[in-house]
């Protein structure tokens, strides 16, 4: 765990980076986020432009970092499929050929999904790192798929020093690699919110065969892990490490004998605040348990009665209202019946009848 570096280590030293012949052109990269992160500071660093194609279910965090470390990101649609032309590998593929093209400069599209690169780092850098810091002794690693870098080459070092480690996948639910390694089959991928982790399709830098078990993760249990990992052991975790401890947590309640278990801390936490860290986008999501009334009640996310709603009663200013909505908070001060009435009966009357119930800030 690195959490001062803007980036990840894992992604930073995985940057697979055939960059000299980009000197004075252009990168594009497909990204969750964290890669894109990683390339914003070689980028930075060796005067290179960078273009990140970003699903557009990334959190505004990861975004706003990426921006403001010079990267030029595009945003593109999270609900289509590989194939589709603005599925964002094909997306930033396309766009690097096409400025290659229309300008004459050299432009590179890194594609760490298929650069042999990215294991490579992994076998020379991140393998040789756990097995040292657990003195040779791992009976299992887990991890998660995004581009399959860090478990391919992880796995093959573990291997090339003890053929019996364990390689445990920890997948989202919706994404087709669990499936696969369980069954062989599977069938359309679904939807999931943790992010950089899951696919609906393998990477080529991955051969499945090597993986020894799969656990399917919900993303309810993913954030819960996460959550907890702060409260138990203040650790400021993403989505995909919770998904990964979650994993890992099954995997050892299984087993009858002690094993010396690793995973990862793969994503900070404070790229997602707004997300699995803020109470009421985890109860607009149905990622928290709440107790079944069995009338409407169950259908709203925010609730008025457990204080849970947005008010902006006559005395807040504007733009104090506005900040508000914008953070997702409660109002200064919980109005009273009497404010509530006068509140809709003063909207009722300035639009001429049009509105009978309080305005929402």
């Amino acid at each position: 765990m690195h959490s001062s570096s803007p980036t990840h280590p894992c992604c930073l030293r995985s940057v697979p980076l055939p960059l000299a012949s980009a000197a004075g052109g252009r990168i594009f990269e497909a990204t969750a986020g964290n890669t894109g992160l990683a390339l914003a500071l070689v980028a930075a660093r060796r005067g290179y432009r960078l273009t990140v194609v970003v699903p557009d279910k990334m959190s505004d965090e990861k975004i706003a970092s990426l921006r403001s470390m010079g990267a030029e990101v595009v945003l593109t649609r999270s609900d289509v499929g590989k194939g589709h032309p603005e599925y964002y590998q094909d997306l930033a593929e396309r766009l690097a050929r096409e400025a290659q093209e229309e300008t004459g400069e050299p432009a590179v599209f890194i594609n760490q999904f298929a650069n042999p690169a990215n294991p490579a780092a992994h076998f020379e850098g991140t393998g040789p790192e756990i097995w040292q810091q657990m003195g040779g002794r791992v009976d299992a690693f887990v991890a998660g798929v995004g581009s399959g870098g860090t478990l391919a080459g992880v796995g093959a070092f573990l291997r090339a020093r003890n053929p019996a480690v364990e390689l445990v996948l920890a997948d989202p639910d919706g994404s087709i690699l669990a499936p696969l390694v369980k069954s062989g089959s599977c069938g359309a991928a679904g939807s999931w919110l943790v992010e950089g982790i899951g696919e609906d399709f393998v990477p080529s830098n991955l051969d499945l065969k090597i993986v020894s078990s799969a656990y399917t993760v919900s993303d309810a249990e993913a954030f819960a892990a996460a959550r907890q990992l702060l409260l138990l052991e203040g650790v400021l975790a993403g989505g995909s490490a919770g998904a990964l401890l979650a994993a890992a947590l099954r995997y050892c309640r299984e087993q009858t004998a002690p094993k010396r278990v690793v995973t990862i801390v793969c994503d900070a936490g404070s790229r997602y605040l707004s997300k699995q860290f803020n109470d009421h986008w985890m109860a607009e999501n149905g990622l928290v348990p709440r107790a079944k009334t069995g009338d409407v009640r169950d259908l709203i996310a925010r609730r008025h009665l457990e204080g849970e709603d947005i008010w902006a009663n006559p005395e807040l200013p504007v733009d104090q209202a506005i900040r508000r909505e914008q953070g997702r908070g409660t109002a200064l001060k919980t109005p009273s019946a009497r404010e509530k009435a006068a509140t809709a009966l003063g909207s009722w009357a300035g639009r001429g009848g049009a509105q009978t119930r309080p305005p929402r800030a």
